[in-house]
């Protein structure tokens, strides 16, 4: 599938231009926020224009139950195999793209081999820092019933997601070993994948297989931690991927929420990665005020201190020698 994606960043580019220009995609400024938590820094993104989408009133046919099955040709990157290449029609991040089955299938499903080859093989022809997510399940913050990963690009000054500095810490890290980072108070997992072995693999069903190797076994390994930690089983989650790593937050709220100061958002993938979206000012004062490790526990599965859910997992059988 790679000969469709040759000159993929160039495509993003113009298409995005053009889309901009035709109001087929509407980008929104924002203002941004650092906040330190355990060596963390969290970004406080605040985007109060989203308030002010636009209506559909005035702007042509309404949206489709599923924009998705007919995509706007104006926001289609590309085609690449059973997949099309989506600009996101509402952005606060310029070229955030999505990688979407042309067939419906539906968000809760969990990725398939074929779905992650799809995505690093995408991730891995953008040159400026990127991340892939996928939020899966009716309380994971996801917005669309149709199955879409999404890559959203990074700063360039930063390279690599916010909880990237605690995944640096994690002494003698092997490839295929799953962890979990005793500092974060909510259920995850995650896995650094062998870098060496994908670069010099050159067959597409030998990378496929390792990717769906790797997922399911963080898969697996998340109910384990459930399981372990007393919590009810759950099959909403966040799923993080970056060139380092896959990472899994299952997830028991999509909503964060603060009922007497009138605040109550949707969390998603970016949360768990360190970037962190308000729209109200009220949001984002409480936001500020508060712990942000302490926010994402109460959407996701806080951690039973009394079991040993914390320690990390091995599992070097997912590792490819």
């Amino acid at each position: 599938m790679s000969e469709n994606l040759e000159n993929l960043e160039t495509n993003i580019k113009e298409k995005y231009d053009s889309a901009l220009k035709s109001q087929d995609l509407y980008f929104f400024e924002t203002t941004t926020e650092s906040k330190d938590v355990n060596g963390v820094e969290f970004q406080l993104t605040h985007a109060p224009s989203l308030l002010l989408k636009p209506k559909p009133e005035g702007l042509g046919p309404p949206e489709p139950t599923d924009p998705f099955e007919n995509p706007n040709p104006a926001l289609l990157v590309a085609e690449y195999g059973e997949y099309n290449l989506l600009l996101n029609k509402f952005c606060v991040v310029p070229h955030h793209f999505l990688i979407v089955t042309k067939e419906f299938r539906k968000q809760s499903e969990p990725l398939l081999p074929s779905d992650l080859r799809a995505t690093w093989e995408v991730l891995n022809q953008v040159s400026q820092p990127a991340m892939a997510f996928y939020n899966c399940g009716d309380v994971s913050g996801s917005s669309q019933p149709h199955k879409h990963i999404q890559v959203v690009p990074l700063a360039k000054s930063t390279h690599s997601p916010p909880i990237n500095a605690l995944y640096d810490r994690i002494s003698g890290r092997k490839a295929g070993e799953i962890y979990t980072i005793e500092s974060l108070p909510y259920i995850h997992v995650l896995v650094p994948l062998d870098l060496n072995f994908i670069s010099t693999s050159t067959d597409p069903e030998e990378l496929e297989g390792y990717l769906g190797q790797m997922f399911f076994g963080l898969l697996d390994s998340m109910i384990q931690q459930l399981r372990v930690n007393g919590s009810r089983m759950t099959m909403s989650y966040n799923f993080i991927l970056t060139k380092q790593y896959m990472m899994l937050v299952p997830r028991q709220k999509e909503h964060w929420e603060v009922p007497e100061k009138g605040v109550r958002l949707s969390v998603n993938s970016m949360a768990f990665a360190g970037y962190l979206l308000t729209k109200k000012p009220e949001e984002l004062e409480t936001m500020k005020e508060s712990n942000i490790l302490d926010i994402l526990s109460e959407v996701g599965v806080p951690k039973n201190m009394e079991s040993s859910v914390h320690i990390v997992d091995h599992h070097s059988e997912l590792a490819i020698e």
